[in-house]
């Protein structure tokens, strides 16, 4: 039996990791030991000492955390295992459970709340992350669009009032998420796609969008910092904020940003609707 011992950038493995569980539909379970609230980080070896025992798959797997905090998964998640779990741990840090140290996830029924604790814990880790298509190593990257593509979309922006149907532009690294929303409009919609800023400026320079879905936690630019790029040189862009957390200094600066809209994850078909339905009542105020 091989358990994976992952201490390089945890938090960004397994959030890969339940994404490709959201494409294969695997059955997974996760206990998040939270470990830094006791003010000391596991000892590695200790810890596979611990819990070896109770993992009988080839697919467990325990992340370490840079804050100390560790996250145990496996197949199945049966709740037989995670009981186990939890008394192994808690025996190790000689604490008697009392403390609620412990989180639960299964892949499937609690896939956004354990992404949502992933990116909060991804916000301070203190080196830049890396990301899949990023192709900036050292994570730096400056929107900039060329004086052709400026041209096109400054012609562009008149004569998309004219469409029919608004076109649209998704900006959403996470690849559930993105098919999700791609998932609900494309039926109706004409839809383009990207999985990162350098995407976005490449795609919104050759297929200038009605509406842009964007989400603030991109791999290579913060979505507000794209948002102010693209509202600057396409000030009738239509852009709505797309985020797992509800912030107030997000919201802020979404309102300063002068965008249009601000959803937070996880969305429904409803409120992606209503901020289209808006960009069409204000098309036809502003013809």
């Amino acid at each position: 039996m091989l358990i994976d011992i992952i201490n390089q950038n945890a938090e960004r493995v397994l959030l890969s990791a339940v994404e490709q569980s959201d494409q294969h539909h695997m059955m997974r379970g996760a206990l998040h030991f939270n470990c830094s609230k006791l003010g000391r980080k596991p000892q590695q070896e200790e810890i596979l000492l611990a819990v070896r025992p109770l993992l009988h798959d080839n697919h467990a797997a325990i992340y370490f955390f840079h804050d100390g905090d560790l996250v145990v998964t496996w197949n199945g998640g049966q709740k037989t295992i995670l009981d186990d779990l939890c008394k192994r741990l808690y025996a190790h840090f000689q604490l008697t459970g009392n403390e609620a140290l412990h989180t639960y996830y299964d892949f499937n029924a609690h896939g956004e709340d354990l992404r949502l604790m992933l990116r909060n814990k991804m916000k301070i880790v203190p080196k830049e992350r890396p990301s899949e298509g990023n192709s900036h190593p050292d994570g730096v990257f400056s929107p900039a669009f060329t004086k052709d593509q400026l041209d096109y979309i400054k012609k562009f922006g008149a004569e998309r009032r004219l469409f029919a149907s608004p076109t649209i532009l998704i900006v959403e690294d996470q690849a559930f998420s993105r098919t999700l929303l791609e998932g609900m409009l494309r039926k109706n919609y004409i839809c383009y796609s990207a999985s990162n800023a350098e995407q976005a400026v490449a795609l919104y320079a050759e297929h200038p969008p009605c509406i842009t879905f964007l989400d603030i936690e991109l791999p290579d630019v913060n979505g507000h910092t794209l948002a102010a790029f693209f509202k600057k040189h396409d000030p009738d862009g239509f852009i709505v904020m797309v985020t797992g957390n509800n912030y107030e200094n997000d919201v802020k600066q979404a309102i300063k940003n002068k965008v249009r809209g601000f959803v937070v994850k996880p969305f429904s078909k409803q409120k992606i609707l209503e901020c289209i339905k808006k960009y069409i009542r204000e098309r036809k105020l502003n013809p």
